[in-house]
């Protein structure tokens, strides 16, 4: 007997009204609104969190430098008359970054695009390809990446000269762990190597790019850094009629000079930089800075990382830098909490202080 096939009927389908998806569409809006804000909320530390790592790796290169050749590395080093002896100790620090073969071929005659180039040439060759070179463990990505009208290579950090402002490119009697031509040690820091600082930030605390810095100030702000602080901005930023510098800070990560790759522990970070009777080669108060809005990113010479506070105690302002003969004599600084972690000799006490 022949079967009769049915015809087999089709479920019924139910589907979105225009109204239902408009309400979907609010609804993930509403959601998506919510997140947004947060994302931006992590997304600030998780750069300082990169920024203090960076840090963490210069601060252990530094110590395996000093552990290698028994002295930490100069800020400034060369001998050659026609690089100032100028060149910068992040490139003594490249083998201990893994970044040996840029080093052994900075350390040999080489030939680029035709032009030939001594061993460790001048760092302000612009058409040096080395120099031109941007190391990603020398950025923060707080800050903004270096302008498209600069051949260098930038550094957003810089090596700690403490209290120091005179001297800063002869060589002798030091306040911080590093200068011109320095040598020292682990046991040179009897001041704790917790309570020294290596490295910290620098640059423009608005974060838009690498801030100029005043030149060609009169010696006696030497006398009275808060003459300084009284003439400029306090953001950071250069006061438009005052002579300004075409360099910015950690324009050349190359350059061990004072304006591109050091500061001092003088007037608090985030604080505006000026160089004294010249422009990057000359004496001066030379400012650590972050864009992060109420702190810097450190690092200490037990390797441990920081955020300092921007309002850390600074001392008396109106009190003369140090002289040679003060420096030979390690006084203490007169520059508070923030001058005794620039000093690795001078005997300050600031156990249990916060920064």
């Amino acid at each position: 007997m022949r079967k009769t096939l049915q015809p087999q009927t089709s479920p019924n389908r139910s589907a979105f009204s225009l109204v239902e998806l408009m309400v979907v569409i609010a609804i993930i809006g509403i959601l998506l609104g919510m997140l947004f804000p947060a994302i931006r909320t992590v997304r600030t530390p998780a750069r300082r969190i990169v920024c203090l790592n960076n840090l963490r790796q210069l601060a252990l290169a530094n110590l395996n430098y000093e552990s290698a050749h028994m002295r930490f590395p100069a800020a400034m080093g060369g001998e050659a008359q026609d690089q100032s002896g100028r060149i910068s100790g992040f490139v003594s620090l490249l083998p201990f970054v893994e970044q040996a073969a840029m080093y052994n071929q900075i350390s040999q005659p080489s030939v680029f695009d035709g032009e030939s180039f001594p061993a460790m040439p001048a760092p302000w060759l612009n058409d040096y390809r080395p120099w031109q070179t941007q190391l990603p463990f020398l950025e923060c990505p707080s800050q903004a990446p270096r302008s498209s009208d600069s051949s260098f290579g930038v550094t957003h950090y810089a090596f700690s000269v403490g209290d120091q402002a005179r001297n800063l490119h002869q060589p002798g009697p030091t306040r911080g762990v590093f200068g011109k031509q320095s040598k020292t040690t682990l046991e040179d820091i009897t001041d704790g190597m917790s309570n020294t600082i290596l490295l910290a930030e620098i640059g423009s605390s608005s974060g838009a790019e690498l801030s100029r810095y005043t030149i060609d100030v009169p010696p006696e702000l030497l006398e009275n850094p808060k003459e300084l602080m009284d003439l400029l901005e306090p953001s950071g930023s250069t006061i438009e009629e005052l002579p300004t510098s075409n360099l910015r800070r950690g324009g050349r990560w190359s350059d061990g000079a004072a304006g591109p790759s050091l500061f001092n522990t003088i007037l608090p970070p985030g604080s505006v930089s000026a160089s004294v009777g010249g422009e990057s080669g000359a004496n001066g108060l030379y400012s650590a800075g972050s864009p992060h809005p109420t702190t810097i990113c450190s690092v200490f010479a037990d390797g441990s990382s920081h955020s300092i506070d921007k309002d850390i105690d600074a001392g008396d302002l109106s009190v003369a830098t140090p002289t040679v003969e003060q420096m030979k004599a390690n006084v203490l600084s007169p520059y508070g909490v923030w001058g005794a972690l620039g000093t690795i000799a001078a005997g300050e006490d600031i156990s249990g202080e916060e920064f």
